[in-house]
């Protein structure tokens, strides 16, 4: 199966776990959210950007340092915003038009991958 043809199912895999992480309240079903949107974003920006395949490919410890600061990341943001939660709309307000081009070309697709952390992070 290429990327091209999984892409779409990574897409509907991420906005599942989006929907999780609106809807459910659960460690567990938040964590499962979590992984699907983490799953279906990398799958999503390999197929819309290729150059980020040649990037990562061979480089195991790159990836796997990487996607353990992201973690890191969205846990300390999740304990922060536990204990304040007037700053999720805020926080959604404030990074809801910023959209990062994935690529170094002028028409190189543009994601909301802070609105995406955002929706990670918040109970």
């Amino acid at each position: 199966m290429t990327l091209a043809e999984l892409a779409p199912w990574a897409a509907l895999g991420a906005a599942l776990g989006v929907a999780l992480l609106l809807t459910r309240s659960s460690l567990g079903e938040r964590a499962a959210g979590t992984g699907l949107v983490g799953v279906g974003a990398v799958v999503v920006a390999l197929h819309a950007e290729p150059r980020l395949a040649d990037v990562v490919t061979g480089r195991p410890l790159l990836v796997a340092v990487v996607a353990l600061v992201g973690v890191a990341v969205l846990l300390g943001l999740g304990t922060l915003v536990s204990s304040r939660l007037w700053l999720v709309p805020i926080a959604a307000l404030a990074v809801a038009w910023l959209r990062l081009p994935v690529g170094g070309d002028a028409d190189a697709p543009k994601l909301l991958l802070p609105l995406s952390a955002v929706i990670a992070v918040a109970p």
